[in-house]
């Protein structure tokens, strides 16, 4: 069957969510507990980093991301980010590489 990624947006003056949903082959309960841990992978070329630093950055902009079994989809992710609080410039992500 084709891959599908649904993305729904919505917002108002606190808060923007941004939800999205597939139907791939979903995630096991048992995997999920260490979705967001660096280098955790089920796929035999992955580097298991991709939800890693997604995580952090979400969790940089003082924002949330969270992870549920979806009904007649597979897996829904929801980021939820304050809409009316800029980033903490103090907490910065760096992109290069340590010494």
């Amino acid at each position: 069957k084709p891959a599908v990624l649904k993305v729904v947006l919505r917002g108002d003056d606190e808060r923007c969510e941004m939800i999205f949903s597939d139907n791939g082959p979903g995630i096991p309960p048992s995997q999920r507990d260490r979705l967001f841990k660096p280098f955790h992978t089920t796929k035999a070329k992955g580097t298991g980093l991709g939800l890693a630093i997604t995580k952090k950055l979400v969790t940089m902009m003082r924002g949330t991301i969270d992870i549920e079994p979806g009904h007649g989809w597979l897996t829904t992710f929801t980021v939820t980010l304050d809409s009316a609080d800029p980033p903490d410039p103090q907490r910065r992500f760096s992109t290069q590489r340590p010494p």
